[in-house]
């Protein structure tokens, strides 16, 4: 990563060309870009410490290329300026990793205060060579669409799955011995939909108990991260663990952003549940966490 360099997309010449002299006088190494295309290209031939990203732009969105950024090079900080705020792409925002949403017109000052607030949080590179394995995800799976109901029948749902299957590692609940775990799932008829309460939480594959970070050879300086991305999809989770998703997502993605958490969501698709038979000793209700109209990719209800 060039450390102190900043990219500034906007539309607007005055905007992005003002904030550019600005930076530039305060030390800061700043390259501009008026469209979300141009953006890509130059992220794609270097590396950047922060980008400060109009939401509207031609062509592509401000969401669009936070959306890329973060499947391309998630370590980036983005923080978004706009004219025009809405819930709708500050919610968008947060989730997709920018630390910050200012509104237009920008205070220099505030700007370059949160740039170097930003940049304090960023580790100093390591003095060894580090090769990053990092492969952006085959397909996005944080696409926002609007949402839609629809009516599938057992079959149809069967054919999704298995379809699935094929494609990426399928993870769902299984019953063994009278229990329910999340395991990897071969047929559809392995999976259990109807279920009370998991040994253990879906969780454990984003955030799980040990992994290895790095890998190296004694005597040689060679450092090789070891970033685990492959495609997964869960099945069959529970409102309260889809809101367990999201907390861990507000501080692995957002507050303390973590490339290894990033990575595997940004390769995971989310498939909810509601709970049918809730265990006698559930406490969601009370927690406000039985229900949820977000935090997955698809909802079933029967």
């Amino acid at each position: 990563m060039q450390n102190n360099s900043i990219l500034i997309v906007d539309d607007e010449p005055i905007v992005r060309e003002s904030i550019q002299a600005w930076l530039t006088d305060a030390g800061y190494r700043v390259s501009i870009a008026e469209s979300g295309e141009k953006a890509l290209e130059l992220i794609k031939k270097q590396d950047f410490s922060v980008l400060v990203l109009d939401i509207r732009l031609p062509g592509q969105t401000g969401i669009d290329i936070l959306r890329e950024v973060k499947n391309q090079r998630p370590w980036i900080k983005s923080i978004i300026i706009t004219a025009y705020p809405s819930e709708q792409t500050t919610s968008e925002s947060k989730q997709l990793g920018a630390i910050d949403y200012l509104i237009k017109p920008v205070v220099p000052d505030e700007l370059e205060r949160l740039i170097g607030n930003t940049l304090n949080t960023i580790e100093k590179e390591p003095t060894v060579t580090t090769v990053t394995q990092f492969k952006p995800p085959p397909v996005s799976f944080g696409t926002v669409i609007p949402k839609k109901t629809f009516f599938i029948s057992q079959e149809e749902l069967k054919s999704i799955v298995e379809g699935l299957i094929k494609e990426i590692e399928v993870v769902g609940v299984k019953a063994k011995k009278g229990k329910y775990i999340y395991g990897k799932i071969d047929n559809f008829s392995d999976l259990v939909l109807d279920y009370d309460v998991t040994i253990l939480p879906p969780t454990k594959y984003l955030q799980p108990a040990k992994e290895v970070l790095f890998k190296y050879k004694v005597g040689k300086s060679r450092v090789e991260s070891a970033i685990e991305n492959t495609p997964r999809a869960i099945i069959g989770i529970h409102p309260y663990d889809i809101k367990a998703f999201e907390l861990l997502d507000d501080v692995f993605m957002t507050t303390i952003p973590d490339i290894n958490y990033i990575t595997r969501r940004s390769n995971t698709i989310l498939i909810g549940v509601d709970c049918l038979h809730p265990s006698p000793k559930s406490f969601s209700a009370s927690m406000g966490t039985q229900s949820t109209d977000t935090g997955f990719d698809l909802f079933l209800r029967k």
